[in-house]
């Protein structure tokens, strides 16, 4: 190829790529609507609104984060407080020392919500896998749980991330092989003196 059709094609690539040399840059993500909590090191977003209780947590499906619930968040806070948040590696919180385990979820969610001034007693939402994550922070956290909605979430036998979540039958009112689609599960009266209502 002759030099001087060489020296045309560079000329020709230069003139072109000068539009996207000048093409502004991407802006950064906009500003999290909730607030950054520091967990050690790093941050989780927490965005609660709303006044009452008990406090409603909000737990997304896997590859999800707290946008999720934009349409349902607004609703909830004009009975109760409600919460939804990014676990770590979603949406505006930083990545955990480990990915979507359920250890470290209810650890982050724990403390999350503890070191931004939420209190006890929580009714856990979980879509999907998230459904998995509250089922185990329950398991933790018992005495700070008085109810859970399971939105399409699903059952499994299999150990998560080498931890065994207890069984939908394992809780008050569950019955074997029930569908855990929208399955309101309370912890007995006696144990927290009464049933909890975000009417």
């Amino acid at each position: 190829m002759p030099t001087l059709d060489i020296f045309r094609i560079v000329v020709q690539l230069a003139l072109v790529s000068i539009p996207f040399a000048s093409t502004p840059a991407i802006p950064d993500q906009p500003p999290p609507p909730g607030r950054l909590v520091a967990l050690g090191g790093r941050k989780l977003h927490l965005y609660c609104t709303g006044q009452g209780r008990p406090t409603v947590i909000l737990e997304t499906g896997a590859g999800s984060f707290s946008i999720d619930w934009a349409l349902v968040q607004p609703e909830v806070a004009q009975r109760t407080r409600v919460c939804s948040y990014d676990r770590a590696g979603y949406g505006w919180s930083d990545p955990g020392p480990e990915w979507d385990s359920v250890t470290q979820v209810a650890n982050d969610l724990e403390t999350a919500l503890s070191k931004a001034g939420e209190h006890p007693p929580y009714v856990l939402v979980g879509q999907s896998m998230g459904g998995l994550f509250v089922r185990w922070y329950q398991h933790q956290h018992p005495g700070q749980v008085v109810g859970m909605v399971l939105v399409e979430t699903y059952e499994t036998t299999t150990p998560v991330n080498g931890k065994q979540v207890p069984p939908l039958h394992s809780y008050q009112g569950a019955t074997p092989g029930q569908s855990s689609t929208a399955y309101l599960v309370e912890k007995t009266a006696a144990t927290h003196g009464s049933a909890p209502s975000i009417r």
